[in-house]
């Protein structure tokens, strides 16, 4: 019978059944408790209210995979949709459009709204290469 969860009464043995190395496993749970009681996710900008310590028993992990059609994170651009370097300057010659504007889908996706991120690409699509197509000659 193939095992999709694992329970276990401490790390140690979670850390057996998965396979991992248990002290890079050990380091990140403790980073991770060390930002729930924070808060405030300074690694992956995670919502602190999604946030808990991983500290009471039993523990379970389990192997999925999750897939969406959108880009959690993105580029900053200016209203021309150039992405703009460290500086806040547009970096000459690019234009962008869809998910990957502004950063618009940082650390949450609506995913009560089917479909919700098609008008943003046909907008940014268009103005995009309007800008692409005077703003370069």
């Amino acid at each position: 019978m193939v095992q999709v969860c694992q329970k276990a009464d401490t790390i140690e043995e979670l850390t057996r059944k998965m396979e991992v190395p248990i002290a890079t496993f050990k380091a990140t749970i403790k980073r991770y408790n060390e930002l729930a009681k924070l808060g405030k996710d300074l690694d992956f900008s995670k919502r602190g209210d999604r946030m808990t310590t991983i500290e009471k028993a039993p523990f379970y992990a389990s192997k999925g995979s999750y897939e969406l059609l959108v880009v959690l994170g993105g580029l900053n651009v200016n209203t021309k949709f150039q992405p703009t370097d460290k500086d806040g300057e547009p970096i000459p010659g690019l234009y962008v459009a869809g998910n990957v504007v502004g950063n618009r889908f940082a650390v949450d996706y609506p995913l009560l709204l089917p479909g919700f991120t098609h008008a943003l690409a046909l907008f940014t699509g268009r103005n995009a290469a309007i800008n692409a197509t005077t703003l370069e000659k």
